[in-house]
Protein backbone atom coordinates (compact mmCIF):
# COMPACT_ATOMS: atom_id res chain seq x y z
CA UNK A 1 0.00 0.00 0.00
CA UNK A 2 1.15 3.54 -1.52
CA UNK A 3 2.49 5.86 1.42
CA UNK A 4 0.62 8.81 -0.05
CA UNK A 5 -2.51 8.98 -0.33
CA UNK A 6 -5.82 10.19 -2.69
CA UNK A 7 -6.21 13.10 -0.05
CA UNK A 8 -2.32 13.91 -0.22
CA UNK A 9 -3.14 13.92 -4.23
CA UNK A 10 -6.25 16.32 -4.03
CA UNK A 11 -3.89 18.85 -1.68
CA UNK A 12 -1.31 19.15 -4.45
CA UNK A 13 -3.58 19.64 -7.11
CA UNK A 14 -5.46 22.55 -4.88
CA UNK A 15 -8.88 21.03 -4.94
CA UNK A 16 -10.52 20.16 -1.62
CA UNK A 17 -10.53 16.44 -0.99
CA UNK A 18 -14.25 16.07 -1.50
CA UNK A 19 -14.14 17.58 -4.72
CA UNK A 20 -12.88 13.94 -5.76
CA UNK A 21 -15.39 11.07 -6.92
CA UNK A 22 -14.97 7.88 -5.32
CA UNK A 23 -14.12 6.70 -8.79
CA UNK A 24 -11.38 9.09 -8.93
CA UNK A 25 -10.57 8.31 -5.43
CA UNK A 26 -9.64 4.76 -6.59
CA UNK A 27 -7.96 5.34 -10.08
CA UNK A 28 -5.41 7.67 -7.85
CA UNK A 29 -5.01 5.26 -5.16
CA UNK A 30 -4.54 2.45 -8.09
CA UNK A 31 -1.65 5.00 -9.35
CA UNK A 32 0.04 5.24 -6.21
CA UNK A 33 0.28 1.73 -5.66
CA UNK A 34 1.40 1.51 -9.64
CA UNK A 35 4.09 4.18 -8.13
CA UNK A 36 5.54 2.05 -5.51
CA UNK A 37 5.67 -0.60 -7.10
CA UNK A 38 7.60 0.52 -9.65
CA UNK A 39 9.70 2.25 -6.56
CA UNK A 40 10.41 -1.13 -5.05
CA UNK A 41 11.69 -3.09 -8.37
CA UNK A 42 14.05 -0.60 -8.57
CA UNK A 43 15.02 0.56 -4.98
CA UNK A 44 14.33 -2.18 -3.18
CA UNK A 45 11.88 -2.19 0.52
CA UNK A 46 10.03 0.64 0.63
CA UNK A 47 10.71 0.56 4.41
CA UNK A 48 14.69 1.38 3.31
CA UNK A 49 13.85 4.63 1.93
CA UNK A 50 13.10 8.24 3.00
CA UNK A 51 9.52 7.77 4.13
CA UNK A 52 9.06 11.79 3.09
CA UNK A 53 10.96 11.35 -0.36
CA UNK A 54 8.41 7.81 -1.48
CA UNK A 55 5.33 10.40 -0.29
CA UNK A 56 6.16 13.42 -2.77
CA UNK A 57 7.59 11.03 -5.86
CA UNK A 58 4.26 9.23 -5.17
CA UNK A 59 1.66 12.42 -5.12
CA UNK A 60 3.65 14.27 -7.86
CA UNK A 61 3.35 11.32 -9.91
CA UNK A 62 -0.22 10.55 -9.16
CA UNK A 63 -1.16 14.49 -9.54
CA UNK A 64 0.53 14.47 -12.85
CA UNK A 65 -1.89 11.45 -13.91
CA UNK A 66 -4.34 13.11 -12.32
CA UNK A 67 -4.57 16.40 -14.41
CA UNK A 68 -5.84 15.36 -17.59
CA UNK A 69 -8.40 12.99 -15.48
CA UNK A 70 -9.94 15.53 -13.99
CA UNK A 71 -10.05 18.02 -16.68
CA UNK A 72 -11.35 15.40 -19.11
CA UNK A 73 -14.66 13.40 -17.17
CA UNK A 74 -12.92 10.47 -15.89
CA UNK A 75 -10.03 9.54 -19.00
CA UNK A 76 -7.15 10.84 -19.34
CA UNK A 77 -7.03 11.35 -23.17
CA UNK A 78 -10.02 11.49 -25.72
CA UNK A 79 -10.53 11.10 -28.98
CA UNK A 80 -13.09 11.87 -31.35
CA UNK A 81 -13.79 11.25 -34.95
CA UNK A 82 -16.51 13.03 -35.88
CA UNK A 83 -16.18 11.90 -39.57
CA UNK A 84 -16.55 7.99 -37.93
CA UNK A 85 -18.70 8.72 -34.94
CA UNK A 86 -16.07 7.14 -32.91
CA UNK A 87 -14.76 8.07 -29.17
CA UNK A 88 -12.52 6.56 -27.50
CA UNK A 89 -11.45 7.15 -23.99
CA UNK A 90 -7.75 5.99 -22.53
CA UNK A 91 -6.65 5.26 -18.93
CA UNK A 92 -2.94 5.55 -18.32
CA UNK A 93 -1.59 3.25 -16.20
CA UNK A 94 2.39 4.29 -14.22
CA UNK A 95 4.95 3.17 -16.24
CA UNK A 96 8.16 3.90 -15.00
CA UNK A 97 8.80 6.80 -17.19
CA UNK A 98 6.66 8.75 -15.74
CA UNK A 99 8.79 8.87 -12.84
CA UNK A 100 11.74 11.49 -14.00
CA UNK A 101 15.41 11.97 -12.97
CA UNK A 102 14.38 15.33 -10.83
CA UNK A 103 12.27 12.58 -8.68
CA UNK A 104 14.53 10.04 -8.87
CA UNK A 105 17.28 12.11 -7.61
CA UNK A 106 15.34 12.37 -4.23
CA UNK A 107 16.57 8.68 -3.75
CA UNK A 108 20.27 10.42 -3.77
CA UNK A 109 22.93 10.68 -6.81
CA UNK A 110 23.33 6.93 -7.09
CA UNK A 111 19.85 6.17 -7.90
CA UNK A 112 19.87 8.45 -11.17
CA UNK A 113 23.19 7.13 -12.54
CA UNK A 114 22.24 5.75 -15.97
CA UNK A 115 25.90 5.76 -17.18
CA UNK A 116 28.55 2.91 -17.26
CA UNK A 117 31.42 1.69 -18.85
CA UNK A 118 31.92 -0.97 -21.11
CA UNK A 119 35.59 -2.38 -20.97
CA UNK A 120 36.61 -3.12 -24.71
CA UNK A 121 38.76 -6.07 -25.21
CA UNK A 122 40.71 -7.02 -28.48
CA UNK A 123 40.49 -10.55 -29.79
CA UNK A 124 43.63 -10.70 -29.16
CA UNK A 125 43.80 -10.09 -25.57
CA UNK A 126 42.25 -13.36 -25.10
CA UNK A 127 44.21 -16.00 -24.64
Amino acid sequence: MALATWQDVAVALGRPSDSLTPEQQHQITYWLNGVELHLKARLGPIADLDPDAVKYVETEIAAAKARPLLAGGGATSITVSVDDGNVTRRYDPVTPADITDDLWSLFGPAVNATSYTIAIRSPQDIS
